[in-house]
């Protein structure tokens, strides 16, 4: 028999449009692979802070054509949720505490789905989908349900981001953003000694924060916690005792195209960017440190910005805004170069492992090579400030065999480490090493339930598309 994996994500990631939803895309595929029949389930509600979030049939019905799963949409008549989407930074790490509404209709969805596995994503669903918050005697059904292996995805973690998210809104100010902006905007984190003292300073903080310690509380309930970066990983372990712990960073599948039409369309210089204040600063410090000095190279230079992060910024001379891409391989067929020039942030960078699966050279800052995949000088290049980031991207236009080079060698690293492959590898694994734990822990739990009365059954909830 097909076990089913629920797999949660509070609204739509399809077509991907941010690192996450890239990421549960990878993520979905690993399951089907390991032999899972995957669930999706959402909740309708209406996001004002970004309307590509709001789930809709079109969505649905490509999601599950392109992915073959099936999908349940749950629908949230009062909008309870919607507030965590008004302004996602300020929302910080609070934990969203479902109306009752949701969390009758949760249960009976997984009453009537029985899943092996349940996937949350992100912390602050804990309450809503959590076995632990899930799982009453009458869900027990008399020894024959027993509790799914659980399995919470980091993404990142939501305390040191919301603590860096916080201190680069307070230099950069809110979009739409003017064209002055301090040296504050940028300096702390282009500086090598500044930057290194920045960051020992954010860690300290983060790991005495009690906001840290409720965080890995949540991720000690659920049987693996998945950390995209080893950074992140490392702090979450000191402080968690009964959850595994299992690093998986991004994958991409490797794209080849033929050399000939490379060579004839390969002539933008492409930076992919969604909606969030770190890539809002990583832009505003390309167009006002890093483009002067390239434009002063070559007065004709052009930067290609792709993303849903285009509506909240301004064009500058040299720059071209293409807005939200749907096909990222017609963009990436005609990259000769990709740049992240971000400063800070948390995770990893979905982009820059794309680039490099196609072959396309990468040039980054210091800070966010370190949870990337690049090798500086083999498989990428790795700038501390604005003037070298400029250099290294002259370097690449001017020396296209050596970016050649540079470009095949990063795809080679995907290819071996960063795979799809990989990814469902290391997953089944960590999910193997829990399961026989798991099998122990219900049986304890069986033991303790079996001695209570049933709790009324939930009200029923379809298993089709919801629509409110």
């Amino acid at each position: 028999m097909v076990e089913t994996a629920l797999f949660f994500f509070p609204h739509c990631f399809y077509p991907p449009r941010t690192g996450a939803h890239t990421r549960s895309v990878t993520t979905i595929k690993a399951l089907q692979s390991l032999g899972y029949k995957v669930l999706i389930v959402g909740i309708v509600h209406d996001a004002k802070w970004n309307g590509f979030y709001f789930w809709t049939q079109e969505a649905c019905d490509q999601l599950a054509d392109d992915l073959g799963v099936d999908i349940v949409i749950i629908p949230d008549e009062a909008d309870d949720l919607n507030q965590i989407y008004r302004n996602p930074i300020n929302s910080g790490t609070e934990v969203v505490s479902p109306p009752l509404h949701l969390t009758e209709k949760f249960k009976s969805l997984f009453t009537q789905v029985k899943p092996k596995l349940i996937f949350n994503n992100y912390t602050r669903w804990n309450k809503l989908i959590n076995p632990l918050a899930l799982i009453d005697k009458n869900l027990f059904n008399d020894g024959n349900f027993l509790k799914p292996i659980s399995i919470i995805e980091m993404h990142d973690l939501v305390t040191v981001n919301h603590t860096l998210q916080s201190q680069v809104n307070s230099l950069i100010g809110v979009p739409p953003y003017n064209d002055e902006l301090s040296d504050n905007a940028f300096l702390s984190f282009t500086h090598k000694e500044q930057q290194s003292k920045n960051l020992e300073d954010l860690k300290s903080e983060s790991l005495k924060s009690e906001s840290l310690k409720n965080e890995c509380q949540i991720y000690d309930s659920y049987d693996l916690t998945i950390a995209i970066s080893q950074r992140e990983k490392t702090l979450v372990l000191g402080k968690t005792f009964n959850t595994q712990i299992v690093c998986l960073p991004v994958v991409s599948e490797v794209k080849t195209l033929p050399a000939s039409q490379t060579e004839q369309s390969a002539h933008r210089i492409t930076v992919v960017i969604g909606p969030n204040v770190f890539n809002f600063q990583g832009y505003l410090f390309l167009a006002h440190r890093i483009l002067p000095y390239l434009r002063e190279k070559e007065s004709n230079i052009n930067v290609t910005i792709a993303g849903d992060a285009c509506k909240y910024l301004k064009p500058v001379s040299g720059v071209e805004f293409l807005g939200f891409v749907k096909d990222l391989e017609a963009l990436y067929s005609e990259t000769a170069i990709a740049l992240c020039p971000l400063l800070n942030g948390t995770g990893q960078q979905v982009k820059i492992v794309e680039a490099m699966a196609r072959g396309i050279p990468v040039v980054t800052m210091a800070a966010i090579a370190e949870s990337s995949p690049i090798e500086h000088g083999v498989s990428g290049l790795v700038a501390n400030d604005e003037k070298q980031f400029a250099q290294y991207v002259i370097f690449l236009l001017e020396n296209q065999e050596r970016a050649r080079e540079i470009g095949l060698a990063g795809q080679e690293t995907v290819r071996k480490k960063f795979s799809q492959a990989a990814l469902t590898e290391t997953l089944g694994a960590a999910i193997e090493s829990v399961r026989e734990r798991s099998r122990q822990t219900n049986r304890k739990m069986l033991a303790q339930l079996k001695q209570g009365n049933p709790l009324p059954p939930a009200p029923e909830v379809e298993l089709n598309q919801l629509f409110s």
